[in-house]
């Protein structure tokens, strides 16, 4: 375990011509990195990590807060937003549809119950079209490979915004629709008229056809919702009801819903499912081709048991298969069932061999039958894992997944609890072979001189000028980028020693900031919804009056910021792509202006739509302009001329495949890049699995990389004699501890680790978490609070030191279930 002496001669074998302030980062950076590696004192003697209520400290302003949660929940919020907006949009054009004046009837009951049930029926008809995108599994993981996995929650859409889509179809459908149509068949309201036609034309609503599959579609939804549950799902047959409970669903509903939901001719489902429908079969389709089945050698599989955790471990291999660490693929195994299919995270990294490892917890029937074969397998072949028993098994992937996006940070903090541990395995051994390709070729050592503390600079961002704190204010306006500039760079400068010029660019990035466009395009959704309703419920003047509300809402934040901007930077603005954007926001709100005023004065349907088809347009052009500040935070850094070099090298080095020279332990990736992994687990025992080879990959690893392995449940006196380090080989960095982590101290040390390797520009901490969904709250919780800190922080040692660092580091949380 590494200890203060440790941090002194890290820091001292640094190089010495890194970026000047590399190493001068916020005070109490080598014992605050080195405390993130250490339980506490009361963990220390229990093996458990101390119950306390963390202490608030003083995070700084109302600018590094915002801009933290903004940082990581903006995106989230605004795409749940959009999805609610839609949700009352349909619920309201629902219920208009039978509301006087144009549809009246004598019944007091009726007068009440067919509008609820027509407005919930349109949300199942609208969400039935939106859960075949959510569901398309291809499409997907080609978004996430495109920049528009930097601005929009892609890691969301499966299950989290799946599951909430369809639950709200089974509330919907199964509740407010239902109970209303009961109230109207039990007071006879409605009376079964059992000759009408299959497509309603005309007046009949209550015809046999649509009572019968009412009731279908009520078995069918309820069906849905209850073999989701993770009791069903996991017991002896509930995953293959699932399954069939899925495909007979999808087959059965879409007929049901088109004809249930047809009203006077017209089947307004049809309207909704036939793009997202056509969606989703071109998605089942390149699965097919891109992804096909295909057949896999089963390389090895053994069982392992600690108490009540059975863990099956499986390679196979499909040659000429090709996959990205990180993600996960279907596996079938044909001795248990021919046609179940169950996906699992890729536990290993990408290799010519097409093999793929996978660790497979028993939790159900067909895992549990997985783990009994391999057993059997065990126990024949102990040392070989033999694949006696097995009869086949299938493959197909690999898809998309959360942590495939670790490739676009230089730091990188990958944590697994338990079984989700697998994404950290195959990360983690994927950059340890990156690394070694580079650590093994002698002419990269030696030509390149890297193994010399003098040459390591090469690896580290290019040297920034430290300016005086006076002067801070141009640097951001020569040297900023155009995509967005930070708030936070000018909060760090005393108002009294700014230039006018200072000001008005300060007030510009407060118009550009996340806080202000996130909260914009909240509002602007939110009005947007507010008018929708009124209009369609026939109250044009109304609507026009909230709709010139709206419009000079957006124009009284980026008109003051097109002029602000263009007064800070002139031309550099100007010519940018940023203007062009912002001038689109401002002259579609400006024509939104006039239509609305125009309806207010004189409603009509037409100006009604120009004015929708306005502001649409300004929607659009906004969100694209809050995809470029999301782009240009998140965004991985610019490919540098030492970036390129590095990947020309690496580049020239796969293809020699040397196998000679120098085994000596340097680090290629300089201090722009670390990689921490942490395996959080009750026993150690119970990493048994993979711990050793995990143990093994550390050895002679750069400084840069890290790995912890937490047993919670485990003394320290017992960790102490089963830690599977090689100390001869192994840094200190490298632990097996007992008890819990400390969030906290572990971000804030990535936080620091990534200020060290960029202190002029900044740098974004990507963190990747697979486990238990509080554990991902508290992550999510106290990244926010990091970033906030962290900042403020940089902010006074700048006073203090008068010197200026750009700093916009960030830490930012992806997770992913089990």
């Amino acid at each position: 375990m590494a200890d203060a002496g440790d941090a002194g001669a890290l820091a001292a074998a640094a190089p010495q011509d890194v970026p000047r302030g590399a190493h001068e980062v916020p005070a109490r950076t080598a014992e605050r990195e080195n405390a993130a590696y250490q339980p506490n004192s009361e963990q220390a003697k229990t093996g458990k990590a101390k119950e306390t209520k963390a202490k608030e400290p003083r995070v700084g302003s109302f600018w590094t807060r915002s801009e933290a949660f903004f940082s990581n929940q903006g995106a989230n919020l605004a795409t749940l937003a959009l999805l609610i907006a839609l949700d009352i949009c349909m619920a309201t054009w629902g219920v208009w549809e039978f509301t006087a004046p144009h549809w009246t009837t004598e019944s007091k009951i009726l007068r009440y119950t067919l509008p609820i049930a027509r407005g919930a029926g349109r949300l199942v008809s609208w969400n039935a079209a939106v859960v075949f995108v959510t569901g398309s599994k291809w499409f997907w993981t080609w978004v996430r490979s495109t920049p528009i996995q930097y601005a929009f929650p892609v890691d969301k859409v499966m299950p989290k915004y799946h599951r909430l889509i369809a639950l709200t179809i089974v509330i919907a459908g199964c509740v407010i629709h239902t109970v209303p149509q009961v109230v109207n068949y039990a007071t006879e309201a409605i009376v079964i008229n059992d000759g009408g036609p299959v497509w309603t034309f005309g007046a009949g609503f209550a015809t046999l056809q649509l009572l019968i599959t009412g009731i279908l579609l009520l078995v069918v939804f309820l069906l849905f919702f209850a073999t989701t549950l993770e009791k069903v799902r996991r017991s002896t047959i509930g995953f293959r009801i699932f399954w069939l409970s899925h495909v007979f669903g999808i087959v059965s509903a879409i007929p049901l819903l088109i004809i249930h939901g047809t009203q006077r001719g017209y089947p307004i489902t049809v309207y909704f499912l036939a793009g997202p429908l056509v969606l989703y079969i071109i998605d089942v389709i390149m699965r097919r081709v891109r992804h096909a089945a295909r057949e896999a050698t089963v390389v090895h599989i053994s069982a392992h048991e600690d108490g009540e955790d059975r863990v099956t471990k499986l390679i196979l291999q499909v040659p000429g298969w090709r996959y990205s660490a990180g993600q996960y693929a279907d596996i079938r195994i044909k001795e248990i069932s021919v046609w179940e299919w169950h996906a699992f995270t890729i536990a290993s990294a990408p290799n010519d061999r097409g093999e793929a490892t996978f660790f497979i917890k028993a939790a159900g029937r067909w895992t549990g039958a997985l783990w009994e074969l391999a057993n059997s397998a065990t126990a024949t072949d102990a040392e070989s894992g033999s694949t006696a028993g097995i009869v086949g098994a299938s493959l197909r992937g690999g898809f998309g997944a959360p942590a495939q996006k670790f490739s676009a940070y230089r730091h990188i903090v990958v944590i697994g609890t338990g079984i989700g541990v697998t994404p950290l395995l195959s990360v983690w051994h994927h950059m340890v072979d990156e690394t070694r390709i580079l650590m093994r070729d002698e002419s990269l050592q030696d030509a390149d001189g890297l193994s010399s503390a003098g040459s390591e600079s090469t690896w580290n961002a290019p040297e920034l000028p430290e300016l005086p704190l006076a002067e801070e204010e141009q640097f951001v306006l020569d040297h900023g980028d155009m995509a967005f500039t930070d708030v936070l760079g000018f909060e760090r400068v005393k108002r009294t020693t700014m230039t006018a010029r200072g000001r008005v660019a300060y007030m510009a990035s407060i118009l550009e900031s996340m806080t202000v466009n996130i909260s914009l395009f909240l509002i602007s959704i939110l009005l947007e919804t507010l008018v929708m309703c009124v209009w369609i419920f026939e109250k044009g003047v109304a609507s026009a009056a909230i709709e010139i509300v709206a419009t000079l809402l957006v124009l009284f934040i980026y008109v003051p910021k097109v002029i602000l901007s263009g007064a800070s930077y002139g031309k550099r603005y100007i010519v940018s792509i940023i203007f062009v954007m912002e001038l689109a926001i401002v002259a579609m709100t400006v024509a939104s202006l006039a239509a609305s005023i125009a309806d207010a004065i004189s409603p009509t349907r037409l100006k009604a739509i120009l004015y929708f088809s306005f502001y649409g347009v300004y929607m659009l052009a906004h969100t694209v302009r809050i995809f470029f500040i999301y782009y240009a935070t998140a965004r991985p850094p610019e490919l540098l001329e030492a970036e390129n070099v590095r990947h020309t090298k690496l580049d020239e080095v796969v293809s020699r495949r040397s196998n000679e020279g120098s085994r000596r332990s340097v680090d290629p990736l300089g201090h722009d890049f670390s990689m921490q992994g942490i395996w959080v687990n009750k026993t150690y025992t119970g990493m048994s699995w993979a711990a050793e080879d995990l143990a093994e990959s550390a050895k002679s690893l750069p400084r840069s990389f890290s790995l912890q392995l937490y047993a919670t449940r485990d003394k320290p006196e017992t960790v102490a004699k089963m830690d599977p380090f090689d100390r001869s080989r192994c840094g200190p960095q490298h632990e097996l501890i007992a008890g819990r982590p400390d969030w906290h101290k572990i971000m804030s040390a990535a936080i620091l680790r990534a200020h060290r390797g960029s202190p002029n520009h900044g740098s974004t901490v990507g963190v990747f978490y697979c486990g238990a969904p509080a554990v991902a709250r508290e992550l999510q919780s106290v990244a926010h609070r990091v970033t906030a800190e962290h900042l403020f922080e940089v902010k006074n040692q700048m006073l203090r030191d008068k010197k200026v660092q750009m700093c916009t580091c960030r830490v930012l949380v992806a997770k992913e279930n089990f």
